[in-house]
């Protein structure tokens, strides 16, 4: 269980991340979580740092998809710059992750994630054996008393990696 647990790389934010970090490992698509990996939760639409962060991927001839937990009317607001997207994902459950696979044609070797939740991005995407990227949350606070709970869980994890 452990293993699902850990991600295959850890940045602080998007920011840090580069189109080259995917590229140079043979990614095509890039899955991203909302709320907390990408703006700030209930931020109805993309920043100007989650926008440029997302038109540096796909500049980079990389697919860029929602994979989202959050309703259907969140994720349709989110989308402005209308990606292929999946709501009500059900991460941990691998179900949103293949179905996003399946509608790009694309393998799971060729697929990467990024989130910020260890206990439903990470292990969702490792589950589904895709390259699992952890964000560190922009805020914590304020996401809803599951949420709240899971980070408290998330602690000696982070910890123990020292992350």
């Amino acid at each position: 269980m452990l293993k699902l647990l850990i991600p295959d790389a850890v940045f602080d934010s998007i920011g840090s991340i580069t189109p080259g970090f995917f590229t140079e490992r043979g990614i095509k698509a890039v899955f991203l979580d909302i709320d907390n990996t990408l703006v700030l939760p209930h931020t109805p639409v993309p920043d100007e740092a989650a926008e440029l962060f997302i038109k540096s991927l796909l500049a980079a001839g990389l697919s860029v998809c929602l994979v989202s937990n959050n309703k259907k009317e969140r994720v349709d607001r989110f989308n402005t710059l209308s990606l292929p997207s999946v709501y009500r994902a059900a991460k941990p459950l691998t179900v949103g992750y293949n179905r996003m696979l399946k509608k790009l044609g694309i393998k799971k070797s060729e697929a990467a994630a990024v989130g910020d939740q260890f206990f439903s991005d990470i292990s969702g995407a490792k589950a589904a054996g895709i390259l699992a990227v952890y964000v560190r949350p922009i805020s914590i606070g304020g996401e809803g008393a599951f949420v709240h709970l899971k980070r408290k869980l998330e602690k000696p994890l982070i910890k123990k990696l020292g992350i």
